[in-house]
């Protein structure tokens, strides 16, 4: 019976597992009304589960003298999180309710399309959309409502982004509303008892979790306290380089270069506050991101991102001729007949000055170059300069020289914002550098004194700019990517050839990791000031801030792990990598409402952590496999390894587990439903699912063996991949970055 049991359990685990892989591969194929229907809301999948938990409890019961009880915890606490999960999918109701202002509803749309009673009246009184100051971006959507029951009592509250209105049981979420701003559409949910029990849930496990880190007698305080993790072994030789500016699309300097001003002219240009992405930031940022968007980089042949958007605004003639756009795929390098990578303005137009690349474009590459294309039209008519705060409509808003201003402007104003371009430009063509300079401080001094609390703060606009001049991702990625390599390899062949690493050379590649780890923390601290947020809310900075975390454990594992600073340096090097390689360098702008919470930077920062741990123990498991090779898998070096592997798995899997569950918490509070079966959080739980199998040693002697445990964790992390890269560029969904 014990034997059946054990892997009656374990069977239905790994079917488990299978389906709700496939199910997210259908759901790409098919949809998700498809999946929800067919698989995880069918009887048969939620049998499975039962079939499943039954099994597990009887194992449990026949071998329970040899639990302990933290573990007993970690076990009920799952239990309690599926009959949650039970009871919201038996009992929960959702749909959405659409309000009018001063129009009374007692009725929602379910999912089906069908209307359910409520059992009181709401009337929207007011609906309002707060905004960023000085721009057109949504910081909040708010509703005002009054409820009314059927005996008169009469209720008011509020329901805005991650700020829900509770009432016997319901719970309404802020979600949509009318063009005109005199309508809201709400998400309702009515969930009585799976919330509650799922939350018990959680608690009980991120308890059991601590229980199970601090308990003297379990199996992670046993594993830390091992001899050879006391003594400590000291990590190898790593070349420390110095990082130096690296230009992907710059050509050598030469003597044709296309006029621009001087250098201390277009930075002071490039000083004056400009709107751009709904924000207001330096000039600096918007010409370091049309120069990246044109070229691929953040300058041309040594000029400055300045220099080359002043170039383009007073030198046009000279710049048209430039071959500086970077034009991806042959086909359009053939379409604008090209035998290089690079096209200039006048590559798109033919012999009658029509584009070359008609609509509707036929691929990709070809919407980007005609992207590339568009981008400077709209730096000559003033649309993408939006330089001069002026007050319309009572409300503040940033214009153009050409745009419509309002009436109330006086004369000398509206002469001011229509015509200080253009005498900038008289003034390039004259080389008067010193009066464009002044000029240039009167349009800043007059931005200052027009743009109110729009502004960001003197020490913010220097951290951006600061922070323009440092980011270069790219360069930091192959230098650390490059010593990851070779000291990995280095100190394998060391710790396998059984020789002792040299203590400069550990100092050393101590100070590399330090030196990348200050660089990161640098970076992150200026994007979160600058952006106001936790920088965690796009691929591009969750890749920024999980090298910074791998780095982090380098560092506090060096003692007792002697890979962990060649790891550290691996894992640091290709989560940068994969940063620089996505779109270049993605831009500043300000947080959407539903991203704006607590919880949600708490559910990444533990995720990421965790994939942290996942990569060290596949790259210890790849360390493993190699030593093996040269002195088999019974030696005391692959025996270290193991010791090491089967310690990081624990705050792996607590930090995994903690992350997701937050994560769920967010999603009840943003969008009414702790879990959706959203791809990411379905490979999510497969992750932890298939890492939790290798604790159960005991049940699964099959792990106790090092050449298991360690190619299971090199074949494990392809979870890890999936759950981020599987799901953000292939697989889709609501959690996806690209």
């Amino acid at each position: 019976m014990k034997r059946f049991s054990k892997y009656a359990a374990l069977g239905s685990l790994v079917v488990l597992i299978a389906v709700m892989a496939a199910a997210t591969v259908v759901e790409k194929m098919m949809n998700t009304s498809y999946v929800a229907q067919c698989v995880y809301g069918s009887f048969w999948f939620v049998a499975l589960w039962m079939w499943c938990v039954a099994w597990s409890l009887v194992y449990g019961w026949l071998v329970r003298r040899t639990l302990r009880w933290p573990v007993v915890m970690l076990h009920a606490a799952w239990v309690v999180i599926l009959c949650g999960a039970f009871l919201t999918h038996v009992w929960g109701r959702r749909g959405t309710l659409h309000l009018r202002e001063g129009q009374p509803v007692s009725v929602y749309a379910d999912g089906r399309g069908h209307s359910t009673k409520m059992p009181f009246t709401l009337v929207l009184e007011r609906f309002s959309v707060s905004y960023y100051p000085g721009t057109q971006a949504p910081m909040d959507y708010k509703s005002r409502l009054r409820l009314t029951e059927a005996d008169r009592q009469s209720f008011s509250g509020e329901v805005s982004m991650n700020h829900v209105w509770r009432h016997r049981g319901y719970r309404f979420y802020q979600s949509g509303y009318d063009a005109d701003g005199r309508g809201a559409v709400l998400l309702v949910a009515y969930d009585p008892w799976g919330i509650g029990v799922s939350y018990a849930g959680y608690a009980l496990l991120w308890l059991s979790w601590l229980v199970l880190l601090c308990n003297g007698a379990g199996r992670f305080r046993r594993l830390l306290r091992h001899p050879w993790l006391r003594r400590g072994v000291a990590c190898v030789a790593l070349l420390y380089v110095t990082v130096a500016q690296v230009s992907a699309g710059s050509r050598s300097a030469s003597s044709d270069l296309p006029r621009t001003l001087p250098r201390e002219v277009a930075a002071d240009f490039g000083r004056l506050y400009v709107l751009y992405n709904d924000r207001v930031c330096p000039l600096q940022t918007l010409a370091r991101q049309f120069t990246l968007k044109l070229c691929g980089a953040d300058s041309w042949r040594g000029l400055t991102a300045e220099q080359v958007l002043t170039g383009w605004m007073f030198y046009y003639s000279s710049w048209s001729r430039e071959p500086m756009i970077r034009i991806r795929g042959r086909a359009v390098r053939k379409q604008l007949g090209l035998e290089g990578k690079y096209a200039c303005l006048l590559d798109f137009l033919d012999s009658t000055g029509r584009m070359r690349l008609p609509e509707p474009y036929a691929n990709a590459d070809v919407a980007r170059a005609a992207e590339q294309y568009n981008l400077l039209p709209m730096l000559y008519s003033g649309r993408l300069l939006r330089i001069f705060p002026v007050c319309k409509a009572g409300r503040l808003v940033w214009v153009g020289q050409n745009d419509v201003l309002p009436s109330g402007l006086s004369v000398g104003e509206r002469v001011f914002i229509q015509k200080s371009v253009n005498y900038l430009q008289e003034l390039a063509f004259a080389h008067d550098y010193q009066a464009m300079r002044m000029l240039l401080d009167k349009m800043r001094r007059y931005q200052q004194q027009r743009g109110e609390d729009s502004l960001p703060t003197e020490a913010a606009f220097e951290a951006e700019r600061l922070y323009n001049t440092l980011d270069h991702t790219l360069p930091w990625a192959l230098v650390t990517l490059g010593a990851g390599l070779v000291f990995f390899v280095v100190s394998v062949s060391r710790f396998a050839a059984g020789r002792q690493p040299v203590r400069r050379a550990t100092l050393l590649a101590g100070g590399a990791v330090a030196a990348v780890g200050l660089y990161l923390t640098l970076m992150l601290v200026l994007r979160g000031w600058v952006s106001g947020h936790w920088p965690l809310s796009s691929g591009y900075e969750t890749m920024q801030f999980l090298s910074w975390a791998s780095l982090l454990l380098g560092l506090v594992l060096q003692r007792r792990f002697f890979l962990s600073f060649p790891l550290s340096l691996l894992v640091a090097g290709l989560s940068l990598l994969v940063s620089a390689m996505g779109e270049s360098q993605p831009q500043l702008t300000p947080l959407m409402p539903v991203l704006a919470s607590p919880l949600l930077s708490l559910h990444v920062v533990t995720v990421m952590l965790s994939f942290a741990l996942l990569a060290f123990l596949m790259f210890n498991g790849v360390a493993a496999c190699v030593v093996a090779r040269r002195r088999g898998w019974h030696s005391e070096s692959v025996a270290r390894l193991t010791l090491v592997g089967r310690l990081m798995l624990f705050p792996a899997l607590a930090l995994l587990s903690v992350g997701i569950f937050v994560g769920a918490m967010w999603a009840n509070v943003s969008w009414g439903t702790y879990w959706s079966w959203d791809p990411k959080e379905v490979w999510a739980l497969i992750t932890l699912l298939v890492y939790a199998l290798p604790l159960h040693v005991r049940s699964l002697p099959a792990f106790r063996r090092h050449s298991v445990w360690q190619v299971y964790m090199v074949l494990a992390f392809l979870t890890v991949l999936a759950t981020y890269f599987g799901v953000n560029f292939l697989l889709g969904g609501m959690h996806s970055y690209a």
